[in-house]
């Protein structure tokens, strides 16, 4: 081999290295392995999801009201979005509502109800439940038990409400 192929052959390489690093630096959650947990590194305010294996959940800061709205859920089992109000330490706290029972797989546009209504500032976790008690009805956080990744993680979504209710037009 000349002494220029060899060194087209390198330039190659770093060429095709650098579009290897570059890919996964930009599409780093198309290349984890199965069951790693990826959350979006978009800016606040701007649609994120969190996936783990085959459960993800997905919801936007929104209007306050009596409703939250969850955009997408998916399960490996049949559960719940449960809506918790984040507390001082900003962890997952008080239930304040959840979803009908979900089947397993894709759910989408979700509406919560909620109770007290959510205002201006509240933040809150949208959180996976499955239905551990297999009764189609969400009981408990006790007997219907938080969805964890393989390494103990609730698959859970904060979010914030960005503005209250608007007035209602009743007559």
């Amino acid at each position: 081999m000349t002494k220029s192929k060899v060194i087209l052959l390198v330039v190659a390489l770093l060429a095709l290295v650098g579009g290897v690093v570059w890919y996964q630096t930009t599409s780093s959650s198309k290349l984890l392995p199965p069951g790693t947990p990826s959350v979006s590194d978009k800016e606040p305010g701007s649609s994120a999801i969190v996936v783990e294996g085959g459960n993800a959940v997905n919801v936007e800061s929104q209007q306050g009201g009596d409703t939250i709205a969850i955009d997408l859920a998916v399960l490996e089992k049949p559960g719940f979005v449960v809506i918790h109000k984040a507390t001082k330490e900003n962890t997952p706290g008080e239930i304040v509502g959840h979803s009908e029972i979900l089947a397993k797989g894709q759910s989408k546009d979700i509406v919560i109800e909620v109770d007290p209504v959510a205002v201006k500032g509240d933040s809150y976790f949208a959180m996976l439940h499955e239905d551990t008690d297999r009764d189609e009805d969400f009981s408990s956080a006790e007997d219907d038990l938080p969805v964890k990744d393989d390494k103990g993680n609730i698959i859970m979504m904060k979010f914030t409400i960005t503005a209250d209710a608007p007035p209602s037009q009743e007559d």
